[in-house]
């Protein structure tokens, strides 16, 4: 590859360069010559007017050649009106010409028509003439859409894709400044954007649509009067297009946001961007300059009395390396700030009053992406609160399977589509076979209320055991069920001591079979016995695993069923398998899922034993209107896609044997520290005051929670004292992040007791 950018044009003279052009085109005519990378190119002065004629160097293949060409004829049949070069064929109908230059080696000629204007970058800048080329990228992009051609994948040194392999390079530029800042962006490159092209939208495109190979009126600048230059064509992600148009038109770092922005919105007009290829945008931007600024420098280096790269010095390179630097830093938002008491002031006027929010000082929060969430600030706090987005804030590949399956289809199962049966079937291959049937709805509260009303129908009991502090949702009958929340237990719940510590986790059958002789006693037939299968608002507990083994043996010898909410265990999150249950060795009834399985889309579900399910449609019918609709599905599809293909399980498991030594150690310098329970990365800290301290251990909680805030890190409380930390960050969480946030809770527990 890299020998393709020291390959020399071909020795072509002006002289043999006019006989090309009258014997194969019949044109007598001055001849110019013109730069070029790889191609030898000349203009045509002729009678019949201008035109380009175009030599490629030896070692261009016909079929590469031929790319261009295939593709300048599809733009014209396509998009007759878009300012492109067309196509001249010779006497004999040809649209190349074997020609063989001085050394006798064989070179292909291409004539175009020549195209009036200026370089853009020769031109004044101006806004409207951002809008206009961004609106002629799009249009190309559309246009080659329904193009395609074997040589667009051969390997090229100007696409994005490999912009890792340029890293050697820089050993060769001893003079090319900041080169330890080059290599960072690159690496970050490699690591967070790389790996998800893939999942861009992929085609044909122009590849260099640059303010070099725009063309505007002189007298007229915002008028484009061509694109020009089609041999660096490739098939990649449409994005490239726009991001190597920014990169030109980026010219300084005051008005880059803005520039960023206008071009975006005009390509948008013409051709929508995805989530994910707008996520990705200033990351591409930014790697399109460091390509611009390597490859040039290079190339200088190699041919030093070549004017190709004569722009290319050091003042040149330090001013694009800058705005490259703040296109790979986390964008700046501090104009975005809003006082925090003036937004939940306008929150409590719009919202109602069941609103409450976490911390002391508000969080505005206004984007996330992986562990990381983001306030109007531009502050960043590393997420270890939020179940919710399973695989990361913001995940490329879920949102990109959003975006694509929300332009295409958006449907209940009513209709026949493959994706929710797709789902369910993934689902069930995680579960133990007696496990067959999924039912899909929005939220976790309906399907533990559904999960709740089949167990009664295939039971025929109205009983339910819960624990003392479970929560199960905000439905009437499973608000009922979660005693977390204030509210009073419903009709027919009974309530057993939660398994904390290893006095109450052994004991936990006792207590379930104590419960249901209770409810012997009362004249109430069990229908099942419900927990959350980490025991998350109890305050966690994992251990000794194998203890729920014996409580459900009991709820089945009393005719009930047993139902693992798995809303917040669920999704490898206790590491070493998908599910909370499976530490257990049980085989649920029924399982419950909820938002996790979406990343925080919408979607959720019950997945049961056929049998139960089967009582409960003899009785009644269950239809979700949007339970399962084929975007929600293509989420969560995507989700598990992540969970394997970055091995977040294994991921979760490890990340969380590390957190846990970290919080042991802590607890040996710290008298606060109580037990630390969980499994992967769901942890429960339950704290102790003082003797010489002032406040409980709930008060001490809410102080470390909230300057562990202040210090960049965000968590929950638990427990029915509310004197547990609760831990549960995203899976992909890294292990240095986890080192930070046991560093973050060493300064919190000091400043805190």
């Amino acid at each position: 590859m890299l020998a393709t950018m020291v390959a020399s044009p071909a020795s072509i003279s002006i002289d043999h360069a006019a006989q090309v052009a009258r014997e194969n085109y019949g044109l007598a005519a001055e001849i110019e010559r013109l730069t070029g990378e790889r191609d030898q190119n000349f203009r045509v002065r002729a009678a019949g007017g201008d035109f380009v004629l175009k030599i490629a160097p030896a070692a261009e293949e016909l079929l590469v050649t031929d790319l261009s060409t295939a593709a300048l004829l599809h733009l014209e049949r396509v998009d007759p009106y878009l300012p492109c070069p067309r196509v001249c064929r010779d006497y004999r109908g040809q649209t190349q010409v074997r020609i063989t230059d001085a050394s006798g080696m064989l070179r292909i000629a291409r004539l175009l028509t020549w195209l009036p204007g200026i370089p853009l970058r020769s031109s004044a800048r101006s806004t409207v003439q951002q809008t206009a080329s961004a609106r002629i990228a799009a249009r190309i992009g559309r246009a080659l859409a329904t193009f395609d051609h074997p040589a667009a994948r051969r390997e090229l040194i100007w696409d994005l894709r490999v912009l890792p392999r340029l890293l050697p390079l820089l050993d060769d530029l001893p003079d090319l400044p900041r080169k330890e800042l080059i290599a960072a962006q690159i690496a970050d490159f490699r690591d967070s954007v790389l790996p998800v092209l893939g999942t861009l939208r992929q085609q044909v495109i122009h590849n260099d649509i640059n303010d070099r190979n725009i063309l505007v009126d002189p007298a007229e600048p915002a008028s484009i009067t061509g694109v020009i230059d089609y041999g660096d064509m490739i098939h990649g992600p449409l994005v490239f297009d726009l991001a190597i148009l920014a990169a030109a038109q980026a010219t300084d770092t005051e008005t880059l946001d803005e520039t960023i922005a206008r071009l975006a919105y005009a390509y948008s007009e013409i051709e929508s961007l995805t989530a994910a290829e707008s996520g990705l945008l200033r990351r591409l931007i930014g790697a399109r300059i460091l390509m611009g600024t390597v490859i040039p420098s290079w190339h200088r280096c190699q041919n030093p009395a070549s004017s190709h790269y004569s722009r290319v010095t050091r003042d040149f390179v330090s001013e694009r390396l800058a705005i490259a630097e703040v296109l790979f830093r986390e964008p700046n938002m501090s104009d975005k700030k809003t006082d925090a008491d003036a937004a939940l002031a306008r929150r409590q006027r719009a919202l109602g009053p069941t609103y409450g929010h976490f911390y002391e000082e508000p969080l505005q929060l206004v984007r996330g992406k992986g562990v990381w969430l983001y306030d109007s600030a531009g502050r960043r706090y590393l997420d270890a609160y939020n179940n919710v987005p399973v695989v990361g804030h913001c995940h490329p590949r879920v949102v990109a399977r959003l975006a694509q399956q929300a332009a295409t289809l958006n449907t209940h199962t009513r209709y026949l589509t493959d994706s929710p049966v797709e789902l369910a079937e993934r689902l069930l291959a995680t579960m133990p076979s007696e496990i067959g049937h999924v039912v899909y709805t929005c939220t976790g509260s309906e399907a533990n209320d559904l999960a709740a009303r089949i167990a009664k129908a295939a039971t025929g009991g109205s009983g339910f055991i819960i624990t003392e502090h479970a929560y199960h949702g905000t439905t009437e009958l499973v608000a009922g069920m979660s005693p977390s929340t204030g509210l009073a237990t419903g009709p027919g719940i009974y309530r057993v001591p939660a398994p904390i510590g290893p006095g109450p986790a052994a004991a936990f059958d006792d207590a379930v079979r104590h419960c249901l002789a209770r409810m012997k006693a009362d004249g109430v037939k069990p229908a099942a016995l419900l927990v959350d299968t980490i025991f998350s608002s109890d305050g966690v507990a994992a251990d000794p695993p194998g203890f729920l083994t014996k409580a459900v043996d009991a709820i089945r010898a009393a005719g009930g069923l047993f139902i693992a909410d798995e809303v917040q265990a669920g999704f490898g999150r206790t590491g070493g398998g998908m599910w909370g249950f499976e530490r257990h060795g049980v085989i649920p009834d029924i399982v419950t899922m909820g938002k996790p399985m979406g990343n925080g889309h919408p979607i959720a579900a019950i997945a049961a034993r056929p049998e139960w399910l089967a009582a409960f449609a003899r009785s009644t019918r269950y239809f979700n209107t949007f339970g399962g609709n084929t975007v929600s599905c293509a989420v969560a599809l995507a989700v598990l896609d992540v969970i394997a293909d970055e091995q977040l399980l294994r991921n979760a498991l490890e990340v969380g044997d590390r957190l846990r030594q970290g919080l042991a150690g802590l607890a040996t310098r710290h008298e606060c520290v109580g037990d630390i329970r969980g499994a992967g990365l769901f942890i429960g800290v339950t704290l102790r005051a003082n003797d010489s301290s002032a406040r409980d251990a709930k008060a001490l909680t809410q102080a470390v929670v909230n300057e562990l805030r202040r210090r960049g890190a965000l968590i929950g409380t638990a427990g029915r004292n509310g004197d547990v930390l609760k831990i549960r960050p995203p899976l992909p969480i890294r292990p240095t992040e986890a080192d930070q946030l046991v560093e973050w809770l060493d300064q919190s527990f000091s400043a805190s007791s």
